[in-house]
C-alpha cells in the first residue's frame, strides 16, 4: 500500500501543477 502512495503521489503532484499551469485561476479557462 505504501508502495503504490509513493509511485502515484508524484504522478498526482505532476498533474495538478500541469493543470494549473493550464488553466487560468481567475477566469477557470484553459489557456495556450
Amino acid at each position: 500500500m505504501l508502495a503504490v502512495f509513493i509511485i502515484a503521489c508524484p504522478i498526482c503532484i505532476a498533474a495538478l501543477f500541469g493543470f494549473a499551469r493550464h488553466v487560468d485561476p481567475l477566469t477557470g479557462q484553459f489557456r495556450r
